[in-house]
């Protein structure tokens, strides 16, 4: 499919897949690592890469082992995950001409990014065991750290989400200033 804005087309055509190995459970039968590879824009049989690719590690903290962590009802309560994306991608560039005229253009970009993730300290309501807290650390590959917080999620009676709060504090560089938004 495509659309169109301010008079350029722009496609939206692509395929992603997403391959999942090297499931491990632990003595309980609660997972505690596999290896996801996400692609964009891969060959229909996932056998070349035409895009980005995302690797993805659940239980590991950079190379590190991370178990994560389950409470008495089975429930998960902290985790990491080390995600790699690599490749190309395209990206729109929004620039002005000479008359002050947007122009859009097209540009190739290599993407060699890590990014952890630690997402802890969740809660759960009683008796459904909805999820309604938790906290998320995620590092960028230039060590900047966006930590989330989402608390006072509430349901309906179908176990639909409702409303919550959200609180992200984002550094804009490591151990530089901080921006907070709050929803």
């Amino acid at each position: 499919g495509s659309y169109t804005e301010n008079g350029t087309t722009h496609s939206i055509d692509h395929i992603i897949k997403t391959q999942r190995t090297g499931i491990e459970y632990n003595l309980l039968n609660q997972v505690t690592y596999y290896k996801d590879v996400i692609k964009d824009d891969a060959s229909y049989d996932f056998t070349q890469d035409t895009g980005l690719v995302t690797t993805s590690y659940f239980g590991m903290n950079g190379s590190i082992n991370a178990a994560p962590i389950y409470d008495a009802f089975g429930r998960l309560l902290d985790y990491w995950q080390t995600s790699y994306e690599q490749g190309q991608t395209t990206v729109d560039v929004i620039s002005l001409d000479a008359s002050g005229n947007e122009v859009i253009t097209t540009q190739s970009v290599s993407v060699d990014a890590v990014t952890k993730i630690h997402k802890y300290d969740m809660a759960y309501n009683k008796p459904d065991g909805q999820l309604t807290r938790y906290r998320e650390d995620i590092t960028d590959s230039q060590n900047r750290t966006t930590t989330r917080l989402m608390e006072n999620i509430q349901y309906n009676p179908l176990g639909q989400m409702l409303s919550y709060k959200e609180v992200v504090d984002s550094e804009l560089q490591p151990g530089g200033v901080k921006i907070t938004t709050i929803t």
